[in-house]
């Protein structure tokens, strides 16, 4: 059976299951329906290769030594992304500086169009919160 996810096409095998039927479990609308129970429930081995936001990863139990192989190397790669992620964050007296600096600078433009509108009351507001910015 053909599907589709999200624009990504693949083949969907189920797996049969042999249903025996069991013990009547009462009547609705005057017709018995009954329990089905499955003989003998298959075990699905599945192995995918699956990424996440660039990141791959592995799911499921390998069928053979290739299969984990590649999944070694699948997490050795996504060990060196983690590292080169995480480094690439900045610090956290860095990021605070660019907020602020941000926040001042919209403050800035917010009071120059205030300005040119001539709206005293906005004037004012814009110039008491730079106020609470500059001793906050």
């Amino acid at each position: 059976m053909k599907l589709t996810y999200r624009g990504v096409a693949y083949e969907y095998t189920p797996i049969p299951v042999k249903m025996t039927p069991g013990k009547v479990g009462g009547k609705y609308r005057g017709i018995a329906w009954r329990h089905h129970q499955a003989e003998s429930v298959p075990i699905h081995q599945s192995f995918a290769r699956l990424k996440y936001r660039g990141v791959a990863y592995c799911i499921g139990e390998p069928q053979n030594i290739q299969e984990w192989e590649d999944a070694v190397t699948l997490q050795e790669r996504y060990t060196a992304s983690t590292y080169k992620v995480n480094n690439a964050f900045k610090s956290r007296d860095e990021l605070t500086k660019t907020h602020l600096s941000n926040i001042r600078k919209n403050l800035e433009r917010r009071l120059q169009l205030a300005k040119q509108r001539g709206d005293t009351n906005l004037i004012y507001l814009l110039e008491e919160e730079a106020k609470q910015i500059a001793f906050g």
